[in-house]
C-alpha cells in the first residue's frame, strides 16, 4: 500500500509539472486576445458602497465590473466607495479602462465618467495591460475620472500600487488622446477637486502619434483640478507630444511630495502646465523628477517642458536633458524648457 501511494504521488507531481510547462506566457509586447469586459463579475464581494461600508473587490472580475458598468451606462458610481481586499493580477485579459473619454477628429465625443472613490487598501495590481490602439479610449487603469459636472464630492483613489503595467495608445483619427498608468483623463468642475493619495505606479507607456495631439504622463495623462499627494511613478514613455514623466498636461492642480523616475519625457515631471482658472495656477511642492529626457519636440525641460502658468516650490530636476530638434528655435532647459507669458514662479528649485 505504501508503494502505491508513492507512485500516485509521483504521477501527481509529474502532472502538475506538465500543466505548469503548458501555461501560456505573454511576450513583452504581446496583448491578450480576450478582454476583461467579457469576463466581468455580476456582484462584488460585499459591502453597500458607502464610506463606512465600501463595495469589496477581491479579484480582477469584480474590478472589471466597475469598468463594465460605467462603459454600459449602468451607473457613474457617483460618491460610491470601493476597497480592494487582495492583491489583483490582471494579466489574464486585456484591461478595459474604468470610464471612457474619446474626442474624435470630426468633433464628436464619448464621455462616460467614473465619479466614485477607490481605496487601494495598500494592495498591488499586477499584469495591467491596456491597448487602446484600436478602440481609442483614454488609456490607463482609469480612462475617465470626473466629478460628474460637480455633483460628486468624493472622487479619486488612494493607497494603491500598480506594478509593471504596459499601456498602448494612439491619437490616430482623434482630436486628442491621452494615456497614463493610473488615469488617462481626469477633470473636476470649477470649485471641486479630485484626490489621489499615496499611489505608486511603474511600467511602460508606448504612444503612436499620427494625429493632432497625443498626451501622456506616468501617473495621469491629462488633468484639470486635482490634488495629488505622496505619489510616485517609475516609467518609460515613448512617443507623444505633450508628455511628462508624472503628468502630461495639467491645469489648476496641486502636487505635493511626489516623485518620478524613468526615461523619455518632454518634461521630467509635467509636459505642459497650462492655465484653466485665471485665479488658480498649478502648484508643485517638494516634487522630484529624476528622469533622463530625450526629446523630439521643441520644448524640453528637466521638470517642465512648457510652464504657461504655475508655481514650483522646493522641487528638483535630477536627470539629463537632450533634444534632437535642430530646426526653428528649440526650447531646452535644465528645469523648464519654456515659460509662458502668463508667468511662472520658480522658488527654491534644484537642478543637478
Amino acid at each position: 500500500m505504501k508503494e502505491k501511494i508513492k507512485y500516485v504521488g509521483a504521477m501527481l507531481i509529474c502532472f502538475i509539472a506538465v500543466l505548469f510547462m503548458q501555461m501560456p506566457v505573454l511576450a513583452d509586447d504581446e496583448v491578450p486576445a480576450t478582454a476583461w469586459r467579457d469576463n466581468a463579475a455580476t456582484e462584488f464581494a460585499g459591502g453597500s458602497g458607502t464610506a463606512t461600508d465600501p463595495y469589496l473587490i477581491t479579484d480582477g472580475a469584480q474590478l472589471a465590473k466597475v469598468a463594465k458598468d460605467v462603459e454600459d451606462n449602468v451607473t457613474v458610481y457617483k460618491d460610491v466607495y470601493f476597497r480592494l481586499e487582495n492583491d489583483i493580477d490582471l494579466s489574464a485579459h486585456r484591461w478595459n479602462p474604468i470610464g471612457v473619454w474619446k474626442w474624435y477628429e470630426n468633433g464628436a465625443s464619448e464621455n462616460k465618467t467614473f465619479a466614485g472613490f477607490l481605496d487601494g487598501n495598500g494592495k498591488t495590481i499586477t499584469g495591467l495591460i491596456v491597448d487602446e490602439r484600436t478602440e481609442k479610449n483614454s488609456a490607463g487603469l482609469f480612462g475617465n475620472i470626473g466629478d460628474n459636472a460637480g455633483t460628486a464630492t468624493n472622487v479619486g483613489a488612494k493607497d494603491l500600487n500598480i506594478v509593471d503595467a504596459r499601456i498602448y495608445a494612439t491619437d490616430e483619427g482623434m482630436r486628442r488622446s491621452s494615456s497614463a498608468i493610473l488615469a488617462g483623463y481626469v477633470i473636476a468642475n470649477f470649485g471641486h477637486t479630485i484626490r489621489f493619495d499615496n499611489i505608486s505606479v511603474s511600467g511602460t507607456i508606448t504612444n503612436t502619434k499620427v494625429g493632432k495631439t497625443m498626451i501622456s504622463g506616468g501617473l495621469i495623462g491629462e488633468v484639470c483640478r486635482a490634488t495629488v499627494d505622496n505619489c510616485q511613478a517609475d516609467v518609460k514613455i515613448e512617443g507623444g507630444d505633450n508628455t511628462g514623466g508624472f503628468v502630461g498636461i495639467d491645469a489648476s492642480s496641486t502636487y505635493t511630495n511626489c516623485k518620478v523616475t524613468g526615461l523619455w519625457a518632454i518634461g521630467g515631471f509635467v509636459g505642459y502646465a497650462q492655465e484653466a482658472d485665471p485665479e488658480t495656477m498649478s502648484t508643485f511642492k517638494n516634487c522630484v523628477a529624476e528622469v533622463d529626457i530625450v526629446a523630439s519636440d521643441w520644448r524640453a525641460g528637466g521638470f517642465a517642458g512648457y510652464m504657461e502658468k504655475g508655481k514650483a516650490s522646493s522641487c528638483a530636476a535630477l536627470g539629463d536633458v537632450t533634444s534632437s530638434v535642430t530646426e526653428g528655435d528649440p526650447k531646452v532647459g535644465g528645469f523648464v524648457g519654456e515659460i509662458g507669458t502668463s508667468g511662472a514662479i520658480l522658488d527654491k528649485r534644484h537642478v543637478a
